[in-house]
C-alpha cells in the first residue's frame, strides 16, 4: 500500500467538501487525524474565506434584484 505525505493528503481532503469531513472521518486514524489537525482547519477556513466575502460583498445587488 502506497502512503501519501500528510501534506499531500490534506490538499486531496481540502477539495472534499465539508459536508464529507464526519464521514471521512471515519475511513482510518490517519484521515481522522489529518481532518483534525488545526493545520487542516485553518487551511479549509482560508479556502473557504474568499468565497465568503466574494458572497457578502454581492449580497447588495441580489437584496436588489428583489427590491419591487
Amino acid at each position: 500500500m502506497v502512503v501519501l505525505p500528510d501534506d499531500v493528503m490534506i490538499d486531496i481532503l481540502l477539495k472534499v467538501g465539508e459536508e464529507n469531513h464526519l464521514p471521512l472521518r471515519c475511513v482510518c486514524r490517519n484521515w481522522k487525524s489529518l481532518i483534525e489537525y488545526p493545520y487542516f482547519m485553518y487551511a479549509h477556513i482560508r479556502r473557504a474565506a474568499p468565497a465568503i466575502f466574494e458572497a457578502l460583498n454581492n449580497a447588495p445587488e441580489l437584496f436588489m434584484a428583489f427590491k419591487v
